[in-house]
């Protein structure tokens, strides 16, 4: 970081100044450089001013490099500030309005009548269901074959959020749909939302049709589904059940097309991020013997082989740490926008209303300030008597303030059954010539993760010798 360029400083109203990043381009100005190595060239604006400037052909954003400043825009000053910003704009145009892109005046609407569905007594009951798909995924593989990690985990939390969704012939559809086109969908929607302009879109190119087969697929599977439950009239005790006999304050339903879009933010949410960061985590502990030994050694002093519950959970500490370790050095979305509504004053500096601002979840879990060697995979620096108050000012897998991602808790039972069920079983080894590289789409995608599938002799489970062995 030391060969970067440094960046430019230009005096501003009232004596302070704008802190530009170097190697803009005409017309197109960071756009190619951050298309390039968007994690490399984030990473290099921090650790200086809490605010830089970087110009997306003739636009300017300004990214937030510090945990105190983006505090003030999730949470202490969240009233001056909404979803926008490039990556906001174009996920709407793709995935509608629901809860995780609506503006804040549609979120004030619809976030009470989704609350009560995630609920703890909920999530309770999704949790079977959520551990047995787990199960019937896992069961399917042989021992010695070499998986697609991403794409197994991905069928994973698709067949569970589907079914938690939604139950019925319909929804039965919509779940080998689901399975089949959203990795499609997910790898080329982030390019469509990267590149601004539309025509490379409309190109008769297999990348493009590729997509709109997807999105036409996904699309008329939600429907029918929405359209099913309508027929029944009578909501069930399923997620989609909920959303059909939601109604707001002034008795008001959602319509199919906000239950659509609803839906469409659930798969993003539900199922990309539980994905990548189970695929993140299993990546790590075919790195780190270690931490997969006591991983599993833990494991199998509570469940003794047989399958985790919901209840286990509390007792499987040092997997819980894993997890949320993990979602610092990988989080599952690494870059988020909001748009000043009002004149703000941020950093140090004053920003009109309309301004665009960047932050980077990646980054800020890597601020060394409140993350000690924070290149170091250390699941025990979460250990209550070790958390700082400045780890969780800048620990933001979610988000927060009023617009944290609903399914938080959701996500996090949903990976922590996933891992202790394939973990029970199952130990995934890395392949020595795969290369694994972080790719930015609306998640952080592990490309090229292919690992060995090894099962775990009977006889050892209990003991945690197999992994001794190692």
């Amino acid at each position: 970081m030391a060969s970067c360029p440094r960046p430019t400083v230009a005096a501003t109203r009232e004596g302070t100044t704008t802190v530009r990043a170097p190697g803009a381009l005409p017309l197109v100005g960071h756009t190619v450089r951050l298309a390039r190595d968007p994690l490399g060239f984030l990473q290099a604006r921090h650790g200086g001013a809490p605010v830089v400037e970087l110009r997306f052909g003739t636009g300017r954003v300004q990214l937030l490099t510090r945990p105190d400043v983006v505090r003030e825009v999730l949470v202490t000053g969240h009233r001056s500030y909404d979803k926008g910003g490039p990556i906001i704009e174009g996920a709407r145009t793709l995935f509608g309005n629901g809860l995780g892109t609506c503006p804040r005046e549609q979120h004030r609407r619809q976030r009470p009548m989704l609350q009560p569905a995630f609920r703890p007594s909920r999530l309770a009951g999704y949790s079977p269901t959520m551990q047995l798909c787990a199960e019937e995924i896992a069961g399917e593989w042989q021992d010695g074959q070499v998986l697609d990690v991403g794409r197994q985990m991905n069928r994973i939390a698709a067949r569970a959020l589907m079914r938690t969704l939604a139950s019925g012939d319909a929804a039965s559809t919509a779940v080998r749909q689901v399975e089949e086109f959203l990795p499609t969908l997910m790898s080329t929607a982030f390019r469509r939302v990267a590149v601004p302009w539309a025509w490379p879109h409309e190109l008769p190119l297999p990348s493009n049709r590729r997509y709109r087969r997807a999105d036409t697929a996904v699309r008329a599977s939600i429907d029918a589904t929405i359209a099913e439950y309508r027929r029944a009239g009578a909501p069930g005790d399923d997620l989609l059940g909920h959303l059909v006999g939601a109604r707001d304050e002034a008795g008001t339903e959602l319509s199919d097309q906000e239950i659509h879009d609803q839906i469409k933010i659930m798969l993003i949410a539900g199922i990309e991020t539980t994905a990548t960061a189970l695929s993140w985590t299993f990546h790590v502990l075919g790195r780190q013997p270690e931490i997969e030994r006591r991983v599993c050694a833990e494991l199998d002093a509570e469940l003794d082989g047989r399958p985790p519950t919901g209840d286990d959970l509390a007792r499987l500490p040092y997997l819980t740490r894993v997890l949320t370790e993990t979602l610092r050095v990988y989080p599952t979305v690494p870059l988020l926008s909001r748009v000043a509504t009002a004149d703000v004053s941020l950093g140090g500096r004053e920003f009109p209303a309309g301004t665009e601002f960047f932050f980077s979840p990646y980054c800020l879990h890597r601020d060394p300030g409140a993350f000690p060697e924070p290149e170091r995979f250390d699941p025990d620096r979460w250990l209550s008597e070790r958390v700082s108050a400045a780890q969780r000012l800048a620990f933001i897998p979610w988000g927060a303030g009023p617009r944290k991602c609903i399914g938080d808790t959701y996500s996090l039972i949903e990976a922590s059954l996933a891992l202790a069920t394939i973990l029970t079983t199952w130990r995934l080894r890395p392949i020595a010539t795969a290369k694994v590289t972080p790719t930015v789409r609306f998640s952080l995608h592990p490309t090229g993760l292919r690992m060995t599938a090894e099962r775990r002799p009977a006889r050892h489970r209990g003991s945690g010798l197999d992994i001794e062995a190692a």
